[in-house]
């Protein structure tokens, strides 16, 4: 897993090109996350540049996600329009514009990004997820489930956690290689773990009653075998840490924020030691309910609209080309998959 600390180096202004002439953009849209780290940055540096976006991170270590339309709305992400995009939503120049240790700045609603890139977030519109407020419908929900399964077991990557979880409906899959067959083993022995305490812990009260967010802030943490999920897989923000987020945003979604809160307190400490600094940013904000926009449109079709169906939000550029999305998914599955029999949760808070 490659480190994500960025080379030791002093915060502070644009350096002797700066009067170069920049080319300015505007910032249409931006999470909670990324406005907030926007507002509230002096100096920062570029830390991650990809294809279609850039993490920057302000001095005091927070970190926030620019991109095109193409990465959607996320609670870290900040929203530019350009007209040159791919009709795939790439922006191939972001590599040619910026390099990771380019310095940034933030004056007033302006982000000057290396010696290249200016960005305005005079209107920038910022972006909250929709919760569900409707009650879920036991029996719409055991069919959303079903077919939600079987998308998955069709359309997942079968190195994703989503297409693991689905796998008991749909025997007749490629054989996994030895590497995937590592993390299959690793993954179902923490699986295993953290359905255990989701059933216990779901259990311990009825939902509807007066008040199931105290009483949840008060549930035992997930047990140790559990910790193996945690940092579990490649990449930037690996498979088990978005599985957990997934978790965290579908307990929200039902009215028990508290044990999301439970999770985060259990889950983000382990992830300073075992993950990456952007997967820990993305799994802090799942743990306060807010996660991909549609990751919250899944949630809020499931058991709640007779018309959903998972074709339609899987299609969804979230869920193409990479796995996050789908192992986030295999987070919700889970969470919604043992739900006690007979409940009927409604968001509370």
């Amino acid at each position: 897993m490659r480190s994500m600390s960025p080379t030791p180096a002093a915060f502070g202004e644009i350096g002797h090109g700066a009067s170069r002439k920049r080319i300015e953009l505007s910032i249409t849209q931006a999470g909670n996350r990324a406005l907030s780290f926007m507002e509230n940055s002096t100096a920062g540096r570029v830390l991650h540049v990809f294809d279609n976006s850039a993490y920057l991170e302000n001095e005091s270590g927070g970190l926030a996600c620019l991109g095109g339309p193409a990465i959607g709305a996320a609670p870290l992400n900040a929203v530019a329009a350009f007209g040159g995009e791919s009709q795939r939503g790439g922006f191939p120049a972001w590599r040619l514009l910026l390099e990771e240790g380019d310095p940034v700045s933030f004056q007033g609603k302006k982000i000057l990004v290396g010696n290249n890139l200016a960005l305005g977030f005079h209107e920038a519109h910022r972006w909250r997820p929709e919760f569900p407020s409707l009650p879920i419908r036991t029996r719409l929900l055991a069919v959303h489930l079903e077919a939600l399964r079987h998308a998955c077991s069709a359309n997942a990557p079968y190195q994703s956690l989503g297409f693991l979880l689905a796998r008991q409906t749909s025997p007749a899959t490629p054989p996994l290689r030895e590497v995937e067959q590592v993390l299959a083993a690793r993954a179902g022995m923490a699986l295993t773990a953290l359905e255990g305490w989701l059933q216990r812990s779901l259990g311990l009260l009825d939902p509807p009653a007066a008040n199931p967010l105290a009483a949840d802030e008060f549930a035992p943490p997930p047990p140790g075998e559990a910790a193996g999920m945690i940092g579990l897989g490649p990449g930037l923000t690996p498979s088990g840490d978005d599985l957990i987020g997934g978790m965290a945003i579908a307990l929200h979604s039902i009215g028990r924020a508290g044990l999301a809160h439970v999770l985060g307190r259990w889950a983000v400490p382990l992830a300073h030691t075992r993950s990456t600094r952007i997967s820990m940013a993305h799994l802090s904000a799942a743990c306060d309910g807010e996660g991909a926009a549609a990751l919250h449109e899944v949630l809020i079709g499931l058991g709640r609209d007779p018309h959903w169906a998972p074709r339609v939000s899987l299609n969804d550029p979230f869920f193409q080309g990479h796995n996050s999305g789908w192992d986030a998914l295999a987070g919700i599955l889970l969470v919604m998959s043992n739900l006690p029999a007979g409940s009927d949760p409604r968001r509370t808070a």
